[in-house]
């Protein structure tokens, strides 16, 4: 989570992304205050499986938040190409482009909100 104070508080989740890890996850996001927050970064090398739940997690979060993933291994992103999630899915290589695109979407929006 990259907070508009530069902190940048963790959120671990484990490996097997499944519907009771899922439900975690939207819970741990929905306790977030957007106006604190810049975006919300996941390493994904540790992710080993995802099913249908997760999928929707992962999606409900790139359209809530400013949600940028990182270091997909290629079975979970061979499971993401699959159902199309790879499309929506903003996902990166390496946590410096994630930042990158988190750093340039906070920019956006806050032109936007001056207007």
């Amino acid at each position: 989570i990259i907070t508009k104070s530069q902190r940048i508080p963790h959120l671990s989740f484990p490996p097997r992304l499944d519907h009771e890890a899922s439900k975690d996850l939207l819970e741990s996001i929905k306790g977030l205050d957007k106006r604190f927050v810049d975006g919300l970064l996941m390493d994904c090398a540790p992710l080993t499986y995802l099913d249908s739940s997760s999928m929707s997690a992962l999606n409900s979060c790139a359209q809530t938040m400013n949600f940028q993933m990182f270091r997909v291994s290629d079975p979970i992103m061979k499971i993401l190409t699959l159902v199309g999630l790879h499309k929506i899915l903003p996902i990166h290589s390496d946590i410096t482009t994630a930042m990158d695109a988190i750093a340039h979407r906070a920019q956006m929006t806050e032109s936007s909100n001056e207007i």
